[in-house]
């Protein structure tokens, strides 16, 4: 029993309009720094709910969420979270969440020139969304050394001992 042409055009226009509405649903889904912004909201309304440090480690813990996760999702939320204001943009540029919870460390007067159009260090928005999250961490800490390359310079040249 063979397939009937027609009904294969029929499936084909199928697949053709279920390729659409994946397509529309994936464009629908919320940004992964939308995602953070959102979880890091409910974080906090966690935080409020439990009474103590150590109820809102377990309700963590049982949740299987990592404490400095908590942390820099809450710190996002708080500084992206408001939407009346100039740096809650950032979160919907498709910045990557290492570089959005690194940009919330800033205080909130800067971020909100970075997104009117100013520059932090000489580096604009646009700069930091092409730059990695490590030329970030080097522009925002310019004294610290994060590399993490090994200097060898203390230890002598020698040959491995088979």
């Amino acid at each position: 029993m063979g397939i009937n042409k027609s009904n294969r055009s029929g499936i084909a226009s199928q697949v053709d309009v279920l390729r659409e509405k994946i397509l529309d649903a994936v464009l629908l889904l919320p940004t992964p720094t939308e995602t953070l912004v959102h979880r890091g909201k409910e974080m906090l309304a966690l935080k409020e709910a439990t009474k103590t440090n150590e109820e809102f480690a377990k309700a963590l813990s049982v949740g299987g969420i990592k404490k400095r996760e908590a942390y820099n999702a809450m710190r996002v939320a708080l500084v992206f979270g408001v939407t009346n204001t100039p740096r809650a943009a950032i979160a919907k540029t498709g910045i990557g969440k290492t570089k959005l919870i690194l940009l919330a460390r800033l205080d909130e007067v800067t971020l909100d020139l970075l997104a009117s159009g100013g520059a932090y260090n000489d580096h604009t928005l646009d700069d930091i969304l092409h730059m990695s999250a490590r030329g970030l961490q080097q522009v925002i800490n310019p004294d610290e050394d994060t590399s993490q390359v090994r200097q060898l310079f203390n230890k002598p040249n020698t040959a491995p001992q088979p």
